[in-house]
């Protein structure tokens, strides 16, 4: 099985996280993709946060029509900081059966979505080379610009103007949102009151 992951706070899940999962599926034949929410510090939360229950609850909403995508709670039951380096040694170990089996190189560690946004700072992440040696890099453009020295697939995808924070900002000051989640998270934002949600 070809297996990636992308990892993330998915605070809230948005649609442009499930179109990179679904570009990666569809143009570079990945099985399936894992999607690995983040734990979060209750010491770092910010107003109107979701909590991880919340965050998790929204995510299984979004992707539960995609027999492709799965949710991944490792870092979660982990808590504490992940850093992406466990998560990649940890999902190889747990998937190693099914990696194994593939027949192309690229195939047999587990595909790691990142973002051309995070190359800059990627030498200074902990264990960076561990990352990129024990994971096949999938990077995805955020109009930045992708020079990268690490080995990687570059990932042609769409370039959507959403993120999680702008759907919050979005939330909070009344502006139109609806459209950037699915309708089973929109309903579960309205419903919890979420980001400051507001009936008007």
């Amino acid at each position: 099985m070809k297996i990636a992951v992308l990892g993330g706070t998915f605070n809230p899940v948005h649609i442009g996280h499930l179109t990179l999962a679904q570009e990666v599926i569809l143009s570079l034949g990945y099985d399936t993709v894992l999607f690995v929410p983040a734990y979060v510090s209750p010491f770092k939360q910010f107003e109107y946060n979701a909590s991880v229950q919340q965050r998790c609850e929204m995510l299984s909403l979004a992707i539960r029509t995609e027999s492709r995508f799965s949710l991944e709670l490792c870092e979660i039951e982990r808590g504490g900081v992940s850093y992406t380096y466990e998560t990649i040694e940890y999902l190889n170990k747990k998937f190693c059966n099914e990696l194994q089996s593939e027949t192309e190189p690229q195939f047999r560690k587990i595909g790691f979505i990142m973002g051309s946004d995070l190359i800059e700072g990627f030498s200074r992440w902990k264990n960076s080379n561990l990352v990129a040696s024990n994971s096949t890099i999938l990077l995805a453009e955020r109009g930045c610009p992708s020079q990268f020295e690490y080995e990687h697939i570059k990932l042609n995808n769409a370039l959507l103007p959403v993120s999680s924070s702008a759907i919050r900002d979005k939330i909070q000051s009344g502006k139109s949102w609806q459209y950037l989640v699915t309708p089973e998270v929109y309903s579960y934002i309205i419903k919890d009151s979420l980001y400051g949600f507001r009936s008007r």
